[in-house]
């Protein structure tokens, strides 16, 4: 069942636009979120826009992601 509350689907986003800035393509990021790669570019789109227009949720979204892979990172450096 797809969630399409803005709270839940701007995470799904977030990670859609770190993904393909990490050199992902849409169609693998799609494939892996079961959506379509159009619905990658529009998630990307709305991510761009968010963080140009200083939508709150965006950047709230944004540096959680931020701050999860920082600490993966770091986890992987020390395991």
């Amino acid at each position: 069942e797809r969630v399409r509350k803005r709270e839940f689907m701007i995470y799904t986003q977030t990670f859609s636009y770190v993904c393909h800035l990490m050199g992902y393509s849409k169609t693998r990021i799609g494939i892996y979120l079961g959506r379509t790669h159009a619905t990658i570019i529009n998630s990307c789109r709305r991510v761009e826009n968010g963080l140009e227009t200083n939508d709150k949720l965006v950047y709230c979204s944004a540096e959680f992601m931020k701050n999860y892979l920082i600490e993966c990172i770091i986890k992987k450096d020390f395991d």
